[in-house]
C-alpha cells in the first residue's frame, strides 16, 4: 500500500508568462475557465547576421513575441481539439527551458492530467498557483489532479477553496459531487496508512492524526546539505501529525532542489510501516547520460560543447547553470542553442539532446543613412566584417568603416570591437575602439575664414555579469570604464584659435560606470530597461580641471566645467501587442546630472533616434529626457505578396526636453522639442532592413520652423 509517490522532475523556470487556457474535466464535468489575451500574430523579423548595433531595435521584438507564443497556441488548439496526449507531447519538451511560466505551466498540466498523468500535472499546476494564488481555474484542476492520486485530503481542501469564491453553479455543482464522493470514501475507511503498533490511520479523511515523526530519513540525496534539509523539514516534525503534513513536507523539500536549480530529480515515499517516528523519503537524482548535438553545419561540437560547459556526462543537470549556458551562448547571432532533457535508455540518466541551428560565423555588411550635415554631406555609407567564432571559442570581432559618399575626403569613422564569453564564469567581456575625424571645411566670416576640424577617440571597456533568472525577468550587472578624447582644430582669420574659443579646446575624459539591465519577455510584452551610474576620473593629458574647464568656460571668467563630473543615465522600451495584430512601442532616454557638462557629455536631444525631424544632435542638453511613442499596423506583407518578409507601417509621437546647467553668469536655459509622424519598417530574411520616417516639427527652438518636415532612412544589408 502507498503512502506517498511523487514523480516527475523539479525545473527551473526560466520566464514567466501571463494568460492561461482553458479545458474540459475528463468526466465531462465543468471546470472554470481562464482565457489569454491574443498575442502577436505576425511580427517583425530581427536582422539576426547583422552587426548587433546596427539592427533596428524594434523589429526584433515582436518577432520574439510570436516565436514564444506559438508553440502555445498549438497545444491550445489540441487540447480543445481532444487531444491531450499529443499536446503534452509538444509541452513537455519545453518544460527545461519554459516551467515557470504561468501560461505554459497551465497548459502543461492541463495536458498531463487530461492524457492520464495525474502525478505529471501537480509541479505545473503548484507553479501556476505559487504565481496567481486567485486562478481558481487551475486550482480546481489541481484539486482534480489530486483526487485522481488519492491524496483526498489535499484534493478535498482545494475544491473548498474554490467554493469560497463563489464558482459557477455548474463548477458549483461538479465541485460538490467530487466533495460527496470524497465524504464517501472517508466513511467506507478506505486507503489507511499502517501507523505504530500497527494501528490503522485513515489518510484521507483529513482529519486524522497520524503519528508522531520525530525525523525524516531522506536517502538519495548527494546534492543538498543535510543540515539545511533537516532544518528544512523540521516544521513538520512533532505529535499528532498527518497525511498532509508528509505531503508538504515533500514538496518542500522539491522546491528547495528546484531553488537550488536541480532539474531532474524526483521525491517519493515508498511503502513503509511508520514506525519509530521516522519518515523516509527517497530522493532520485537523475545523471546526464548521453550529449546527443544535432543540427550543427558550421560550428563543431568542441565549440557547442564549450558553450554548454554544465553539460557533462555523469553528473545532475542543473537547470539554473544551464539556463545561464544558453542565455550567454545564445548571444552568437549565428548560433541558436535549445537543450531537451529526455529519459535516458540508461536507469537512473537523462539524455541532453541539444538542438542548433547555425549559419556562417562571418558576415559582411553594408550600411546607409542621411544621417549628414550641409558641411560634411547629408549621407553616411559604411561597410563592415564580422566574425562570431574566433579561436573557435565565439570571440566575436567586428570592424566598420563610415564615410560621407560625397565628402569622402571630409569624414572617417573607423571603429572595432571584440566580445569575449566567459563560459566558465557565465559572463563576458565587450572592448571597443573607435576613431573619428571630420572636417567641416572654411567658412566665410566678417571677421575672416572660420576653419573647423575634429577628431575623436574611444577606447572602451565592459564586464557584463550576468544575474540568473527569475521568472520573465533576465538581468546584468555591467561595469565599465571609457578614454575618450576630443581633439579640436579650429582657427578664425587673424584671430587663430584664441577667436574660436572653447571650440578649439581638446579634453580628454576617463568616466567610468555601473549599470543595471532588466529585461521581460512575455507572450504580450516584450520590455528593457538600463540605468547607469557615470563618474569621471579627472587627470592625464588634456584631462585635468584646467582642461575640462577650458572647453566649457564661465562666461564671466569664474568656475567652469567640473572634471569629477557625475550623471545618471535611465534607458527603456516597451513593445506589445495590441488587438487585430497591431502593436505599440514606447521607449524614453533621460540623463541627469548636477553639473554642467562638455559637449561631448550632452544630452542629445534630436535626430534619427531622439526626436524626429531635426538633425542629429541639433539640440543638446546638461540634462533632459526624450519620449518617443509608434503605433504599427498589422502585418502587410502577405497582403503585398511579398515571401520571406515583413511590412509594416507606423505612425509616432516624439516628445523631448532639456535644461542647461548654467555657470557663473549664465541664465538658466531649457528646451522643449516635439514631432509627429509616419514610418515603415521593411525587412527581408535577414538579409536586408530598411527603416524610413518622415517627421513635422510641432515644437521647436532656435532656427528650425514649426511646421518644418524632415525624412530619415537608414539600411543594413548583411551577406
Amino acid at each position: 500500500m502507498r503512502l506517498l509517490h511523487v514523480a516527475g522532475c523539479v525545473s527551473v523556470g526560466l520566464l514567466l508568462a501571463v494568460g492561461g487556457a482553458s479545458a474540459q474535466d475528463g468526466a465531462g464535468g465543468a471546470v472554470v475557465k481562464k482565457s489569454s489575451k491574443p498575442a502577436v500574430k505576425k511580427s517583425l523579423k530581427s536582422n539576426g547576421g547583422a552587426e548587433p548595433q546596427l539592427q533596428l531595435a524594434e523589429a526584433g521584438k515582436p518577432a520574439e513575441i510570436d516565436a514564444r507564443e506559438q508553440p502555445l497556441r498549438d497545444a491550445d488548439r489540441l487540447l480543445k481539439a481532444g487531444k491531450p496526449a499529443e499536446a503534452y507531447a509538444l509541452l513537455e519538451p519545453l518544460a527545461l527551458e519554459r516551467s515557470g511560466e504561468v501560461r505554459f505551466d497551465y497548459l502543461l498540466g492541463i495536458a498531463a492530467l487530461d492524457s492520464g498523468k495525474p502525478d505529471k500535472a501537480v509541479q505545473p499546476f503548484g507553479r501556476v498557483l505559487a504565481a496567481t494564488p486567485d486562478f481558481d481555474g487551475a486550482r480546481l484542476d489541481m484539486a482534480r489532479a489530486y483526487y485522481q492520486l488519492d491524496d483526498l485530503p489535499r484534493a478535498k481542501a482545494e475544491f473548498e477553496t474554490v467554493l469560497q469564491h463563489n464558482p459557477p453553479a455548474k463548477a458549483r455543482a461538479t465541485i460538490q459531487a467530487y466533495l460527496d464522493k470524497i465524504a464517501a470514501q472517508a466513511q467506507t475507511g478506505n486507503s489507511p496508512i499502517v501507523a505504530d503498533q500497527g494501528q490503522a490511520v485513515d489518510a484521507n479523511s483529513g482529519n486524522s492524526p497520524l503519528v508522531r515523526i520525530e525525523r525524516f530519513r531522506v536517502v538519495g540525496n548527494t546534492l543538498l546539505d543535510d543540515g539545511m534539509i533537516q532544518q528544512l523539514l523540521a516544521p513538520y516534525l512533532g505529535e499528532a501529525k498527518s497525511f498532509t503534513d508528509i505531503q508538504r513536507a515533500l514538496e518542500a523539500l522539491e522546491g528547495a532542489y528546484r531553488d537550488a536549480g536541480y532539474s531532474a530529480v524526483s521525491i517519493n515515499t515508498p511503502e513503509q510501516e511508520v514506525s519509530r517516528g521516522e519518515i523516509t523519503l527517497v530522493v532520485s537524482e537523475s545523471l546526464i547520460g548521453k550529449v546527443i548535438i544535432n543540427g550543427n553545419q558550421h560550428y563543431d561540437e568542441d565549440n557547442i560543447r564549450n558553450a554548454l560547459p554544465s553539460l557533462v556526462e555523469g553528473t545532475p543537470p542543473s537547470a539554473q547553470r544551464l539556463s545561464e549556458n544558453l542565455r550567454l551562448a545564445n548571444q552568437n547571432p549565428t548560433r541558436q542553442t535549445d537543450v531537451i532533457l529526455a529519459i535516458s535508455d540508461e536507469e537512473g540518466k537523462v539524455d541532453a539532446k541539444v538542438n542548433v541551428k547555425d549559419e556562417s560565423p562571418q558576415k559582411f555588411f553594408v550600411t546607409f543613412d542621411n544621417t549628414g550635415n550641409q558641411s560634411t554631406g547629408q549621407y553616411r555609407a559604411g561597410i563592415g566584417y564580422q566574425h562570431n567564432n574566433l579561436l573557435n571559442r565565439d570571440h566575436a570581432a567586428t570592424l566598420n568603416y563610415i564615410t560621407s559618399p560625397d565628402h569622402i575626403s571630409q569624414v572617417t569613422q573607423l571603429s572595432a570591437s571584440y566580445r569575449l564569453p566567459l563560459y566558465s564564469l557565465g559572463d563576458s567581456i565587450d572592448l571597443i575602439a573607435a576613431y573619428s575625424d571630420t572636417n567641416a571645411g572654411t567658412t566665410s566670416t566678417v571677421a575672416g575664414p572660420l576653419s573647423f576640424s575634429g577628431q575623436g577617440k574611444i577606447l572602451s571597456a565592459r564586464y557584463n555579469f550576468y544575474l540568473p533568472r527569475k521568472g520573465e525577468y533576465s538581468s546584468k550587472i555591467t561595469a565599465g570604464i571609457d578614454y575618450r578624447a576630443y581633439l579640436n582644430n579650429c582657427t578664425l582669420g587673424a584671430f587663430g584659435a584664441a577667436g574660436c574659443g572653447a571650440a578649439a579646446a581638446d579634453v580628454t575624459v576617463h568616466p567610468v560606470s555601473i549599470s543595471y539591465d532588466g529585461t521581460w519577455t512575455t507572450p504580450a510584452y516584450v520590455g528593457d530597461y538600463s540605468l547607469s551610474l557615470v563618474h569621471n576620473i579627472p587627470g592625464g593629458a588634456q584631462g585635468s580641471s584646467a582642461d575640462v574647464a577650458a572647453a566649457r568656460p564661465s562666461p564671466v571668467g569664474g568656475a567652469g566645467a567640473r572634471a569629477d563630473y557625475s550623471l545618471l543615465r535611465f534607458a527603456g522600451n516597451l513593445s506589445g501587442a495590441l488587438p487585430a495584430s497591431w502593436q505599440y512601442r514606447l521607449a524614453g532616454t533621460a540623463q541627469y546630472t548636477p553639473s554642467a557638462l562638455i559637449s561631448g557629455e550632452s544630452f542629445g536631444l534630436a535626430g534619427s533616434t531622439a526626436v524626429r525631424g531635426f538633425l542629429e544632435r541639433e539640440f543638446s542638453s546638461d540634462k533632459g529626457y526624450v519620449l518617443n511613442l509608434e503605433l504599427y499596423t498589422p502585418e502587410l506583407a502577405p497582403k503585398l505578396n511579398l515571401e520571406n518578409g515583413s511590412v509594416r507601417l507606423l505612425g509616432f509621437v516624439d516628445h523631448a526636453r532639456g535644461w542647461k546647467v548654467p555657470l557663473a553668469g549664465e541664465l538658466p536655459e531649457s528646451i522643449s522639442l516635439g514631432s509627429i509622424g509616419l514610418g515603415v519598417r521593411w525587412s527581408y530574411g535577414n538579409n536586408l532592413m530598411l527603416k524610413a520616417d518622415v517627421a513635422q516639427v510641432v515644437d521647436t527652438a532656435g532656427t528650425v520652423s514649426r511646421g518644418q518636415s524632415r525624412g530619415q532612412v537608414s539600411a543594413v544589408l548583411t551577406w
